[in-house]
């Protein structure tokens, strides 16, 4: 059982996982958090440089740091990938946290629409009246209500069953208002962050919005219309290669081509010019290098393509090969069971005649030879019933059902009884999980395990077998476990293999391909078998099978 726990460690950790985009939301997120605590704390300690970026701009009011950090709460909680209730748990926190932050922007529109104080401005901290770009003390800005609003209705809809267009809208509107809000502050126009008389945008706020925007986006990475920046697709890696570069360019080239025109270095018309003219070459330049990066994958893909098509040529050549080989396995099949089985037959016929007709003829050694015919014609012919038992399961079609293997294994250890109705075995069967694969082959495989389990428990007085199961995370592990003579582990990657035996046949009887065909069983059905065991200290012998229908080697 320890490989089944193995694997489900290393997928469960695999799981757990999280992708590079609720990293990026997470990060995003965790910045937002940490830049509105710090705001909250400068509130609280009346520390200015926390409030506010620089001296003489406007400040991040508290009721925004609390929204701030609501929304961040929101993103991280719905980025993240809890199973069962945690994820439920999850969800409720961070719809909550949606739901204030929209009402907090809601009822901040309503004090300027209506010109009503409804007394939310100042219920954290206190500001005093006279404070730069702002309307009323403790009021954020329109733009900035307007963006709770638009944000905290995004969360709270993420999830639900809208168009999917509608959230990315509201996220993106989200961030053009604090794009426009951060460009207003690079190129000094005071009327891209404020309007009128009422309270301006702080620049972290306007920077916050545009990293909570970012943070939203990546929750659900694979929403439309947002989805292709995350895509693989030669799509997704043109949008994440040039979209930076069409933002940040422009604005860039635009701050410094205006610093120059107020610093008098030229008039008007040449900083335009310049600028246009930087701006088409550096952009050129860019699209230049990624479409000739493009080309060069594409001629790789299609190099690719080409390979593909000369593999589907291959393999469709095996195919016909392996038809026919399967086809000659066929015949040779028939001819087994026909020619080689008609001359011992005969044997058989003769050898009974010389003991029913013939005994008193014969003397002691006589009859010692004819025994020692009688017995290897016996082994001849249940290895020939092997062998054609082998050969149909690989030839023989798997037709999956559901299979109820506690009540399969009671059958088979009750057969297995049967044949040994002299023995005390003591067999313990645990609750099986439900299998899916073909009965017949399955039966076959737990039947060739019990047996051999009966089998090399016979020297021990206090014969035990165990028949247990455990569902994986992708695959149900069967195993078959007793106290007999046990092999040497060393050779364990033998013993599914057809005539391979580690015990003699004076030992124990057996032809050496049962184990061929337990191992054949579970790759037909694209599962996996292994062996575990010690010299005079018992084995263990367990096969696996995928949870979703497979198809080993045929």
């Amino acid at each position: 059982m320890h490989p089944v726990s193995s694997d489900a460690g290393r997928l469960s950790s695999a799981q757990r996982r999280p992708s590079s985009a609720a990293v990026l939301s997470q990060a995003a997120s965790g910045v937002v958090v940490v830049v509105a605590g710090a705001v909250l704390v400068g509130w609280a300690l009346d520390v200015a440089s926390l409030k506010g970026v620089l001296p003489g701009l406007v400040t991040m009011k508290p009721n925004t740091a609390l929204a701030f950090v609501l929304s961040g709460v929101s993103v991280w909680l719905s980025s993240g990938g809890g199973p069962g209730r945690t994820r439920t748990a999850q969800r409720r926190i961070a719809l909550a946290c949606a739901v204030v932050v929209a009402v907090i922007g809601l009822l901040t529109l309503v004090e300027y629409l209506t010109g009503l104080d409804l007394g939310i401005d100042q219920r954290l901290y206190a500001e005093s009246p006279g404070a730069v770009g702002t309307f009323a003390p403790g009021r954020m800005a329109p733009t900035t209500a307007l963006n709770f609003l638009m944000i905290g209705l995004a969360l709270v809809l993420l999830d639900a069953r809208v168009p999917r267009e509608l959230v990315a809208l509201l996220v993106l509107g989200t961030g053009a208002i604090g794009l426009l809000s951060l460009v207003g502050y690079v190129y000094g126009v005071t009327a891209l962050y404020g309007l009128a008389s009422y309270t301006q945008m702080a620049l972290n706020t306007a920077v916050m919005f545009i990293v909570l925007g970012v943070g939203v986006i990546s929750a659900r990475p694979d929403r439309e219309p947002i989805a292709a920046l995350f895509s693989g697709t030669v799509g997704g890696a043109v949008l994440r290669r040039l979209l930076p570069a069409a933002i940040g360019i422009p604005l860039v080239l635009g701050w410094l081509v205006l610093s120059g025109y107020r610093a008098g270095l030229y008039d008007a018309v040449f900083g335009l010019t310049f600028f246009a003219l930087a701006d088409i070459v550096i952009l050129a330049v860019i699209i230049w290098w990624h479409a000739t990066a493009l080309h060069r994958a594409d001629a790789a893909r299609r190099s690719a393509e080409d390979a593909a098509r000369n593999l589907n040529v291959e393999l469709e050549r095996r195919a016909v090969e392996l038809e026919a080989a399967n086809r000659e396995l066929e015949a040779f099949s028939y001819s087994v069971s026909h020619d080689l089985w008609a001359p011992l037959r005969a044997i058989q016929g003769f050898s009974r005649v010389l003991v029913e007709d013939h005994a008193a003829r014969l003397d002691a050694e006589g009859h010692r030879v004819l025994g020692i015919v009688t017995e290897n014609t016996r082994k001849m012919g249940v290895l020939i019933d092997d062998l054609l038992g082998f050969s149909r399961i690989s030839r023989q079609q798997v037709e999956p059902t559901t299979i109820d293997m506690t009540r399969l294994a009671q059958t088979v250890v009750a057969e297995c009884r049967q044949l040994e109705p002299d023995r005390d075995v003591t067999v313990t069967i645990d609750p099986l999980p439900v299998a899916r694969g073909d009965l017949p082959m399955i039966r076959q495989a737990l039947t060739n395990l019990v047996s051999n389990a009966f089998k090399f428990t016979r020297p021990r007085p206090d014969a035990r077998i165990e028949i247990g199961g455990e569902a994986g995370p992708t695959e149900t592990v069967y195993l078959v476990r007793d106290n007999g003579v046990g092999f040497d582990p060393r050779h364990s990657d033998q013993l599914f293999k057809v005539f391979q035996r580690l015990h003699g046949s004076t030992e124990f009887e057996g032809t050496g391909i049962g184990l061929a065909i337990v191992a054949r069983v579970a790759h037909r059905h694209g599962g996996r078998v292994w062996a575990d065991g010690r010299e005079g200290e018992g084995a263990t012998f367990a096969f696996a099978l995928p949870h979703e229908e497979g198809t080993g080697d045929a």
